[in-house]
């Protein structure tokens, strides 16, 4: 075995996340592909309705190489807007509505969006912007009157899929940008290792301007998984998150140590989900003593640091930690 030669070649890779998505809504129309408290939607519904914002986008002459803001909490219309911009060939700018104003606009500015997607609630925060607003929530939903057939695939695993901004903790938030092929070689790759499938639930809590909401938003509904989504209020709770996440026996999970250690103090005795991933910020070794003796052996640990998308492959260093992590749970 030669060590390091990690490079995977996935026939996915030639795909984008709008075609994998319609093939998989081809394949399981009616399941249900997301839950956002008693609201929920199937695969074709949920199709459906990023079509029509697709059409509509279209319809104002956005196509690849456009970016189109999305500001807006976890829940359905969000799901929808994140689809409908990459449907219509876009790549879309993810905004927490709880950053600051001023942070909001310098990012609208500095990312030349022409287009913003939003909820009606959140457009006096958004109020500078020149941008053309549609709010997805609206009474009126300018989107009604467009198609709900699949629009054509003009974008390719070389346009972009998404622009994230950093923190800005080392001045200035500067745009990162993430093609198409490098989400999906992420998904495909983590869909395989450490795996997701159509058994899973998968509970969301990140916030959509983090970089690991990527992967919670997008892998579930490309393997035919059911997406849960916690509202921010849920998140920040640990009782009432232990409470949902069991409600929606979760089998997977990822979010900061600070979220698990959040559900460790609400009483969490690890029986759901059965993999969990922490992101962002090294683990302390307290939360993983105290965790150790709650996880059934087949759980797992993992962390990441780094957005991996810009990679072609899982980085070797990556599955190192996981694998130490691991081992660590299992005992």
């Amino acid at each position: 075995m030669t060590l390091n030669q990690t490079e995977v070649r996935f026939s996915e890779l030639d795909m984008t996340v709008p075609e994998l998505f319609e093939a998989q809504v081809r394949r399981t129309p009616s399941r249900i592909a997301i839950v956002y408290a008693d609201l929920q939607l199937s695969y074709e519904w949920l199709n459906q309705r990023a079509n029509q914002v697709a059409h509509y986008l279209r319809s104002l002459g956005v196509g690849p190489g456009v970016l189109v803001a999305l500001c807006m909490d976890r829940g359905l219309e969000m799901v929808v807007g994140l689809l409908g911009i990459q449907k219509a060939g876009a790549a879309y700018v993810p905004l927490d509505p709880a950053y600051p104003t001023e942070r909001l606009a310098f990012m609208l500015v500095d990312s030349k969006i022409s287009v913003l997607l939003t909820k009606s609630h959140l457009r006096n925060a958004l109020s500078k912007t020149r941008a053309h607003v549609l709010c997805l929530n609206s009474d009126e939903d300018e989107t009604a009157p467009f198609r709900t057939a699949d629009p054509v695939h003009v974008s390719g695993p070389e346009d972009l899929a998404y622009v994230i901004y950093t923190s800005g903790s080392t001045g200035k938030p500067k745009g990162v940008q993430i093609t198409q092929r490098a989400l999906v070689n992420f998904l495909v790759s983590m869909a395989n290792t450490p795996g997701l499938s159509e058994a899973d639930v998968l509970f969301g809590v990140s916030t959509i301007s983090f970089d690991i909401a990527a992967l919670e938003l997008h892998l579930p509904l490309l393997v035919g998984a059911r997406l849960v989504l916690a509202s921010r209020e849920v998140a920040s709770d640990g009782f009432r998150l232990l409470s949902e996440l069991e409600q929606a026996r979760a089998s997977v999970m990822q979010a900061t140590p600070a979220t698990w250690r959040l559900l460790l103090e609400a009483g969490w005795i690890g029986a759901l989900p059965r993999r969990a991933s922490a992101a962002a910020k090294a683990c302390p070794g307290i939360s993983l003593r105290r965790w150790r003796p709650r996880k059934p052996r087949s759980g797992t640990y993992t962390v990441r640091r780094k957005p991996p998308c810009g990679r072609r492959s899982i980085p070797s260093a990556t599955r190192s930690i996981t694998s130490r992590m691991n081992r660590l749970v299992a005992r």
